[in-house]
């Protein structure tokens, strides 16, 4: 299921007028197994809409324009789900792994990921229970309550 949303025109060019449409599009799939993956992008258009100036993983982007948009209140719950499930079966670590790089880079250190692979060695984490970071994508399943409010907002 997919569906994509207007959120109404911001003042993206810093103009002083709300030229630039925003749209969100998300789409839930399942994947074999019945995993449930979630994919949400952003796109901030030209006046015409015929190109944009920002699209993709641009939610950050938007939410700097969050009080002109038309329904603030559902981009916050957009964006809450983006920011937990969006792309959920690419993960590069475990929970564990992924964890530690975070509070790895909340200590100041910017993501490279031959330097988090040397963290998680320094840490004996770069191998968690057999999975060695980055070496394949992990699933991580959406919780029953999100996916009930993820096919709400989609329907």
């Amino acid at each position: 299921m997919r569906r994509e949303r207007s959120f109404g025109k911001v003042d993206y060019l810093g103009i002083d007028q709300k030229t630039c449409e925003v749209t969100i599009s998300m789409e839930l799939r399942e994947k074999e197994q019945g995993q449930k993956v979630l994919s949400i992008c952003g796109e901030i258009w030209n006046h015409i809409k015929s190109d944009i100036y920002s699209g993709g993983q641009n939610l950050d982007t938007i939410k700097e324009f969050r009080g002109q948009l038309n329904n603030p209140k559902l981009f916050d719950r957009i964006y809450r789900l983006w920011k937990l499930y969006h792309l959920n079966d690419l993960h590069a670590g475990t929970q564990k792994q992924e964890r530690a790089i975070k509070e790895w880079e909340l200590k100041g250190n910017k993501y490279d990921y031959t330097k988090a692979c040397e963290y998680l060695q320094g840490i004996s984490l770069f191998d968690d229970n057999g999975y060695k970071y980055g070496h394949g994508w992990l699933y991580e399943p959406i919780p029953e309550k999100d996916l009930k409010e993820i096919e709400q907002i989609i329907n």
